[in-house]
């Protein structure tokens, strides 16, 4: 079954790391698709650093966030 559901998705359409949040919250609307032993998903995506410069980053589900409920500052780069 697919998950996607565009109109969702567009209001998550701003980064790819907003793009990567709409997927973890659609995985785990799914109790069939969730390791209950928790599990990480990441993105490479660009982030600007301290000095304003667009560099590549892997940013990386922290713990303690829950798929449902995660928001950008759930993502570590």
């Amino acid at each position: 079954e697919n998950l996607w559901i565009k109109k969702e998705a567009k209001l998550f359409s701003k980064s790819d790391l907003s793009l990567r949040i709409y997927v973890s919250r659609s995985l785990d609307r799914n109790p069939e698709l969730v390791s209950h032993g928790g599990w990480n998903i990441f993105i490479k995506a660009y982030y600007k650093n301290f000095f304003g410069e667009k560099v590549e980053t892997l940013f990386i589900k922290a713990t303690g966030w829950d798929f449902i409920s995660i928001e950008q500052e759930g993502f570590a780069p």
